[in-house]
């Protein structure tokens, strides 16, 4: 992968306070910058997808969350109601499939 530079102009106690809450975190500075940037475009893409569902699509992610639901239901593991909340955003088009099971796998750990 090709890297490049970004100039940026921050004030310096802002930047001072992040150098040293990386280095508190053992993590490069870059690092977390790098990280920050990714997780924005991320959001950026969730936010893009949700203008773009269709209303065919949203039920078909209706129809899929409800027979899951039933069958996790069925084996006596009814979800959260915070894993409701997330399936529905999910179903809206507001975030990915990944997204909701990635942080419904940082819940569990």
């Amino acid at each position: 992968m090709k890297t490049s530079a970004m100039t940026i102009r921050i004030e310096e106690d802002l930047r001072d306070q992040f150098s040293a809450a990386a280095e508190k975190n053992h993590r490069p500075a870059a690092q977390v910058i790098r990280d920050l940037m990714r997780d924005y475009v991320a959001q950026n893409d969730a936010v893009a997808a949700f203008s773009r569902i269709s209303e065919s699509e949203r039920a078909k992610r209706q129809r899929n969350f409800a027979q899951a639901q039933a069958i996790v239901d069925l084996e006596g593991f009814p979800p959260s109601p915070e894993f409701d909340a997330k399936a529905k955003r999910y179903i809206n088009g507001e975030i990915t499939l990944a997204e909701l099971t990635s942080i419904e796998t940082e819940q569990i750990a």
